[in-house]
This record gives C-alpha cells, sequence and structure tokens, in this order.
C-alpha cells in the first residue's frame, strides 16, 4: 500500500503540474486580447508566476484539508466555510491589514500577518493590489521583472525619496511586502501544506481505521525494497492458511459435519438465496434455473460449500505459492516454479488452472483477506470487552486485468469494506 499510494500521490501531483502549467499561461493571451491594462503592461511572467504558484499552495491547502473529511457532504460544507473565510479575510487585506504599514510595524498588525501569510489566498490579493496599482493609470508603466523587489520600498519621508522616471518606472514607497517575498511564501505554503497533508493521511484514521505510528517515515521498511516483506507476508499467509485448513479439516472429519464455508462463499450463497431466479423463455431454461437455486439453498442450510468460491479460493492458493517461490527466487524461480506448479498438492482441486498461467494478467490478487473490528470495551453492567466482528474472513478471488467485476451479496455481506482494504480506504 506505501508504494500504491506513492504512485497515487506523485501521479496526483504530476497532473496537478501539467494541468497548472497549460491553464495558467492560457490566461494571458485573453488578457492580451481583451487589452487590459493588468495584463499588458505587467510583466507575464510576474502574472503567471503568481497564479500558479497560488494554485499550488491552494491545491496542497486542499490536499490538507481533504485527510479530515470522510464524507462528500462534509467536503461541501468545507468548501462553503473556506469560501467565506476567504472573502472576508480578503476584504480585510484590501482596506490594508495588515499589510499597510501604520499596521505591519504593529504588534497586533504582524499577528495577523503571521495568520495571513499561512493562507494562500492571502499573498495573492496582496500581489494583485500591487500590480493593479501600477497599472491604475494610462501613464502608469506596470512592474516588470526585474523591479519585482525594488518597486516596494518603505520611505515614509518623502524628502529622502529618490527621484524617479514615472512613466517608465513603479515605485511605491509606501509598501513593505514585496511580490519577491509573496511568490517565497507561495512556494513554502505549497511545499509545507503538502507535506503536512501527506503525513497525516498515513497517521491519520481512515475510514477502515487503518494507521501508521507517528514515526513511519523513520522506519527502513518504508523507503527500502519491499520485495523481502512481500515475501515475508505471503509466507505467513500461506502458513496460516495451510494450518487452518488442516485444523478444520481434522476436526471435521472427527465430528462427521461438513467444513464451516469460507465468508465469501456464504456472501455468495446469501445472495442467491435473496435473489428470485433467473426466468427465460423456455420451459426447460427456467426449472434449470430454480434447481440451481435450490439446489444451493439446500447446501447453505448444511454449510456446504459453494462450488465456484472453492475452486477460486483453490487457484487463489495454488497461485500464492507460485508467487512465493517467484519472489523469493527472481525470475529463474518463476520459471521453475511454472515447471513444478501441477504437482503442488493444493493445486490438485484446481477444475480450471489458467489462474496458473503466467501469461494471464491479474489486477487484483487477493490472498486470504480478513478484517476484524474490534468489540469496544464497556463500562458499569457491560463491563469487559464486547465481542469482535469480523467483517471479512478468509476471501480468496483474482481479477484479470480489462475484466468487468461485480462484487455482490447482501446487506452486511463485507463488500463496502472489501472494497476499502483493497483502495486503502
Amino acid at each position: 500500500l506505501h508504494w500504491t499510494y506513492s504512485a497515487h500521490s506523485y501521479s496526483s501531483c504530476s497532473f496537478r503540474l501539467r494541468f497548472l502549467s497549460t491553464a495558467v499561461p492560457s490566461l494571458m493571451p485573453a488578457g492580451n486580447i481583451l487589452r487590459f491594462r493588468f495584463f499588458v503592461r505587467n510583466d507575464s511572467g510576474l502574472l503567471v508566476l503568481l497564479f500558479w504558484l497560488f494554485l499550488m499552495a491552494l491545491s496542497s491547502f486542499s490536499y490538507f484539508l481533504s485527510v479530515f473529511l470522510s464524507k462528500q457532504q462534509s467536503a461541501v460544507y468545507m468548501g462553503f466555510v473556506i469560501f467565506l473565510v476567504g472573502w472576508i479575510m480578503q476584504t480585510i487585506a484590501i482596506f490594508g491589514l495588515p499589510y499597510d504599514p501604520q499596521y505591519f510595524y504593529t504588534r497586533t498588525g504582524r499577528a495577523f500577518f503571521r495568520i495571513f501569510s499561512c493562507l494562500p489566498w492571502c499573498p495573492l490579493i496582496k500581489g494583485t493590489l500591487d500590480l493593479a496599482a501600477a497599472t491604475g493609470s494610462d501613464k502608469d508603466p506596470g512592474i516588470r521583472w526585474s523591479q519585482r523587489s525594488s518597486y516596494c520600498q518603505h520611505i515614509p519621508d518623502t524628502a529622502q525619496q529618490p527621484a524617479y522616471d514615472s512613466t517608465t518606472t513603479y515605485v511605491d514607497y509606501d509598501c513593505v511586502y514585496p511580490l519577491n517575498q509573496i511568490y517565497i511564501n507561495l512556494v513554502i505554503q505549497a511545499v509545507v501544506w503538502l507535506a503536512i497533508a501527506l503525513y497525516l493521511d498515513n497517521v491519520w484514521p481512515s475510514g477502515s481505521g487503518k494507521t501508521r505510528p507517528p514515526w513511519y517515515f523513520l522506519l527502513p521498511s518504508y523507503w527500502a525494497n519491499h520485495r523481502a516483506g512481500t515475501v515475508r507476508h505471503l509466507r505467513k499467509t500461506d502458513s496460516i492458511t495451510s494450518s487452518t485448513d488442516r485444523r478444520s479439516l481434522e476436526s471435521h472429519r472427527g465430528s462427521g459435519a461438513q467444513p464451516e464455508p469460507a465468508s465469501r462463499g456464504k456472501v455468495r450463497v446469501a445472495a442467491d438465496l435473496q435473489a428470485p431466479p433467473v426466468r427465460s423463455s423456455t420451459p426447460e431454461s427456467t426449472d434449470a434455473d430454480v434447481a440451481v437455486v435450490e439446489q444451493r439453498k439446500a447446501k447453505a442450510v448444511h454449510g456446504e460449500e459453494d462450488e465456484d468460491v472453492t475452486a477460486e479460493a483453490n487457484k487463489m492458493k495454488a497461485l500464492l505459492k507460485y508467487r512465493i517461490a517467484g519472489l523469493s527466487k527472481g525470475s529463474r524461480g518463476l520459471q521453475a516454479t511454472a515447471k513444478r506448479i501441477q504437482n503442488l498438492q493444493d493445486a490438485a482441486s484446481a477444475t480450471d488452472h489458467s489462474m496458473l498461467d503466467p501469461n494471464v494478467q491479474l489486477a487484483v490478487e487477493v490472498f486470504g483477506l480478513s478484517k476484524v473490528f474490534k468489540g469496544p470495551i464497556g463500562c458499569g453492567p457491560n463491563k469487559g470487552s464486547m465481542a469482535d466482528f469480523w467483517a471479512i474472513k478468509g476471501s480468496w478471488f483474482g481479477i484479470q486485468e480489462g475484466q468487468l467485476f461485480c462484487l455482490l451479496g447482501p446487506n452486511g455481506a463485507g463488500k463496502t469494506t472489501t472494497i476499502n482494504c483493497l483502495t486503502g480506504g
């Protein structure tokens, strides 16, 4: 999941960079065609960089907020609140606080400045106001790239203000926060908010309760090659499955009862019990469909396993050994294992060996997936821990690439939990 999440993060950041690099420069031709002084007289690089860095910082800030949201409706409310807060803060900035020198050098003004410097829209409004002031009249020349810092100077005494040609140069002697510092601030926001978002997304509990320790980035396993870890986890799964199957088989041989069906078999049988038989135009097919449903009902009553689920589980168990051998020995191990795969004892009951064909590409391989929700600890009359709830218990299946896969089952069968486990939700 670490590498899956990293790939998702990298692809998301890459898409964001490509999108902004294309969308932001497209504003310039529109402004020049309409002959707005704001676009014509100010340096294009200043405008593009300001808007591009603002959107980068805003995207990182959005990622940070999304960590605390688990429902789409919550995102709507959060977006509306952020819009109101941003609108109020931009209005305050327009009236001078905290970027006007009369507020900037006061204790209250510095406090507001630190707060405003943490939010992407505040530096944006300051930069936009400076660029607009530099093109406020027909005689104002705008700001050049080389003047991104020098135009902003705080010299209140007019006698000490150097002379300049207002037709070719724009200077504001009542300014304390130039564009160059605004760009640096937006870069820091984009990096810091993204780093915080990535960290909290790992340590903050997800919808399924999955978390990492706060020091996860210090663990060698987080950065090192995960081949050895993958082999170790697959071997553990194979060992647990083999021992569980042996105990279950010995127990039921002694009692004469049928083995308990796996959770995925229960899902399949329960779905068949709820769904009405499929009707067709011919009486023969109708009777056959009804017979299939009745047969599965009888198997469910007697606790027998569904044939399709059993075959799928056997194929995935054989594939598990195939993966273990291949990862342990490299590419030669894969070839050698492919020759010996027919002799695997666990694959003897598999009816379809196509799942063991190396040419069959699986997009998803699920080996013994289980998920338990720990029971709450009661108090008073209910003192002590309550029973744990197994949402998934031993699910085995594979999904081929390009295949439409449907996960069916009644309410409470574990469909949503399965999807959440596969997607990291």
